[in-house]
């Protein structure tokens, strides 16, 4: 044993529980380590609950993983157990970002590859509705593992809500219209047809040589 000390530049304790475990058990550890401190409450189901449960809603909070662990798992533990159960795995309280549950990558794909035909910018008119909507409550943080985003999905909850219809060129907004509740066919082509594709909006968009050309 002195002469594998030398070798390895390790100690004889160390020698003498290697070869202890190979003539015990066929390998150089133990299959049954001795654990000190007290038994943990969660195994690994739990833990893997726990990772499914934060994936598939990343925004939850403590509390409420605390509730879902003891009517699913049938554990109670408490809020610190699982703050400390989470940082062992590896997950962190981000800010969150949102994905839309409607959008379909395989058709924006195919869209992307259609657009990229067109190469002069001054062609393009960019136009999409945002909204403010008061009775839409939405967490900012969430967990994830670290080094990666925080993304949960969700459908975007519409009611009585302020839009808003931007009509962006390369130049800048040529239009603008700000109205209460949603945007239907109907308010889209109209907002098209009275602010797009008037003579008012071209001249807008080509300059005051337009405009002095008309007077």
């Amino acid at each position: 044993m002195r002469e594998v000390t030398n070798l390895l530049d390790v100690s004889v304790g160390f020698v003498h529980n290697v070869v202890s475990c190979y003539q015990a058990f066929g390998q150089v550890t133990n299959p049954q380590p001795w654990f000190y401190g007290r038994r943990r409450l969660l195994d690994d189901k739990d833990l893997s609950f726990i990772r499914a449960v934060a994936d598939a809603q990343p925004s939850i909070y403590l509390d409420e993983l605390q509730h879902k662990l003891a009517i699913v798992r049938g554990v109670q533990v408490s809020l610190a157990t699982i703050s400390r159960t989470l940082s062992r795995l590896a997950l962190t309280w981000k800010s969150l970002s949102r994905k839309a549950s409607e959008r379909n990558e395989d058709v924006r794909l195919l869209w992307e590859l259609d657009m990229a035909r067109y190469k002069d910018p001054e062609m393009f008119v960019f136009l999409d509705e945002s909204a403010v909507d008061g009775h839409t409550v939405r967490r900012a943080n969430g967990w994830s593992v670290a080094g990666a985003p925080a993304v949960e999905r969700s459908t975007f909850l519409r009611g009585t809500r302020h839009s808003i219809l931007p009509a962006l060129t390369a130049r800048g907004m040529i239009a603008l219209e700000i109205f209460e509740g949603s945007v239907n066919k109907e308010r889209f082509i109209r907002f098209l047809r009275e602010n797009i594709v008037s003579p008012s909006s071209a001249c807008v968009a080509q300059g005051t040589d337009c405009q002095r050309s008309q007077n």
